[in-house]
């Protein structure tokens, strides 16, 4: 007989591996779509962001001075890839990135959330390069 009475078993399984307890044997295991179904159920809120089209693809050049580039007025989130170390800001308005703004590492690849009207400033960290800007609708 299982350690977890249905229906909320799934819950139960995932308050145990979020509190750091051993979980029973093997058979208690479950599949995705019940652990989202137990996630959501009973007023939960579980905040799942939507794939995004692909829209317009930019190029930032980065040097010693702050670089700045206004993003379509209808993009939301953008793919950012830094082909060097850099420091960006994202904002509306006239933005200026400086060394205490968010350190990209080159070569990576972050996504963030952008408000309508959205501009991004970067400045390099050491060596001159490109930010890679996929906006995504």
């Amino acid at each position: 007989m299982s350690a977890y009475p249905n229906p909320r078993a799934v819950a139960d399984i995932l308050a145990d591996v979020l509190a750091g307890n051993n979980i029973p044997e093997p058979q208690q295991s479950v599949d995705v779509l019940t652990l989202l179904a137990a996630l959501t159920s009973g007023g939960n809120r579980l905040h799942v962001e939507p794939l995004s089209a692909l829209g317009v693809s930019r190029t930032l050049a980065v040097g010693a001075t702050s670089a700045e580039i206004t993003l379509t007025s209808t993009c939301r989130r953008v793919s950012l890839t830094p082909l060097v170390d850099m420091c960006i800001v994202i904002g509306t308005g006239a933005q200026t990135a400086t060394s205490t703004s968010h350190y990209l590492l080159a070569n990576t690849v972050k996504d963030f959330a952008v408000p309508a009207g959205a501009r991004i400033a970067a400045i390099r960290v050491s060596t001159d390069g490109n930010l890679r800007i996929s906006e995504l609708l």
